[in-house]
C-alpha cells in the first residue's frame, strides 16, 4: 500500500507544483511584456531595471534571462550578452535532452517542471536566441558555430530575411562566394529587388571580377546606399583611372564634405596623378598623420555594407 499512496502524494505535488509555476508565470508575463516592449522602444535601462528585479525573485525563468541578455546586446555589451545567451541554451540543452530514466517520482516530478519551464519558452523564443548566439559568436569570429546558430534558428522559423541577410554577410566575411550567392538568390526571390539587394549583388560581381558588371550595378544604388558610390571610386582607382576615382570622390565630398574614406581616397588619387601637394591637402583635412606615398597602394578593398545591429532583432513582444 506504501507505494501507491507515496505515487499518489508525489502525482499531488506534482499538480500543485506546475499550477504554481504557472500561476507565477502569468503573474510574470505583464512585467516580461512591459521589459519586452521597453526593449522595442529603445529604453533598455527601464528595461533592465524591471529585468534585475523579476530575476531575483525567479532566477531560472528563461525569458526574463533571454532579455536581459537582449539587454546587455542592445548597451553594445557583447561580452555579457554572449554569456547570458550560452547559459540559456545549455539550460534549454539540459532540459530537452534525451528521456533520462525514471527510476522514482522523484525524476518524475524533476522532469515534469523542466518541461513545463521549457513550455514557457516558446519556439519563436528559441529561435531569436539562436539568432543572437549567432550574432555575438559572429562579432567574436567565431564564424564556423555562428553559422550552426543561425541554421538552428532558421529550423525554428525566426524572421527568414534578417537570418539570410547575417548568412550572406558571414559568407561574405569569410570569402565564401558561392554560398552567398545561394543565400542572396533566394532573399531575391522572395521579397524582389531592392538597394540592398543590389549593393551585395554588385559586390559579388566584384570579387568575382567582373568590374565592369560591378560598376554598372553600384551606379544603380548610388544615390541611395553611400558605400556604393565609395565603392565606384574604389573600383575605378583600382582601374588605374584615377581621374574618375578623384572626380567621383569630390562628388562625394560636395554632399559630405567631412566624409574621412572620400577624403583618404582623393588624396591617393591625386597622389597617383602625381599631385603630391593636393594629396597632402585631402589628407591633412581627413586627419592623416601619414605622407601619401606611404598610405596609397594601388589595389584598394572595396566596402562590404555593414547591417546595422538594431535593424535585426524580432522580439516577439506578445
Amino acid at each position: 500500500m506504501k507505494k501507491p499512496f507515496f505515487s499518489i502524494l508525489i502525482l499531488f505535488f506534482l499538480i500543485v507544483s506546475v499550477s504554481s509555476l504557472s500561476l507565477f508565470s502569468q503573474r510574470l508575463l505583464s512585467e516580461e511584456e512591459k521589459a519586452c516592449q521597453l526593449l522595442a522602444k529603445g529604453e533598455i535601462d527601464q528595461a533592465m531595471d524591471i529585468l534585475n528585479r523579476e530575476i531575483k525573485r525567479l532566477p531560472q525563468n528563461l525569458n526574463l534571462s533571454l532579455y536581459l541578455g537582449i539587454a546587455y546586446y542592445l548597451k553594445n555589451d557583447s561580452e555579457r550578452a554572449f554569456r547570458e545567451f550560452e547559459k540559456i541554451e545549455k539550460e534549454l540543452d539540459r532540459m530537452m535532452a534525451s528521456e533520462r530514466p525514471i527510476g522514482d517520482e522523484v525524476m518524475f516530478l524533476d522532469q515534469a517542471i523542466d518541461r513545463k519551464r521549457a513550455f514557457f519558452f516558446t519556439e519563436n523564443k528559441k529561435g531569436l536566441l539562436y539568432f543572437l548566439r549567432g550574432l555575438t559568436l559572429k562579432e567574436k569570429k567565431d564564424l564556423k558555430n555562428a553559422e550552426k546558430k543561425f541554421l538552428t534558428s532558421r529550423k525554428y522559423n525566426y524572421d527568414q530575411t534578417s537570418l539570410a541577410f547575417e548568412l550572406i554577410d558571414l559568407y561574405l566575411i569569410s570569402d565564401n562566394l558561392q554560398s552567398a550567392s545561394k543565400e542572396l538568390a533566394e532573399v531575391k526571390k522572395k521579397s524582389g529587388e531592392n538597394p540592398m539587394i543590389s549593393f551585395i549583388e554588385a559586390y559579388i560581381l566584384y570579387k568575382n571580377n567582373n568590374a565592369d558588371g560591378s560598376l554598372a550595378a553600384f551606379d544603380r544604388v548610388k544615390d541611395v546606399l553611400a558605400e556604393a558610390r565609395k565603392n565606384i571610386a574604389i573600383i575605378q582607382y583600382n582601374s588605374g583611372d584615377y581621374s574618375k576615382a578623384l572626380a567621383t570622390c569630390e562628388e562625394i565630398l560636395a554632399q559630405s564634405p567631412g566624409d574621412i574614406e572620400a577624403l583618404i581616397n582623393a588624396g591617393r588619387s591625386c597622389f597617383q596623378l602625381g599631385d603630391k601637394v593636393k594629396a597632402q591637402e585631402y589628407f591633412d583635412r581627413a586627419g592623416i598623420k601619414v605622407p601619401p606615398e606611404n598610405y596609397s597602394p594601388k589595389k584598394l578593398s572595396i566596402i562590404r555594407v555593414a547591417i546595422p545591429r538594431e535593424a535585426k532583432l524580432k522580439l516577439d513582444c506578445n
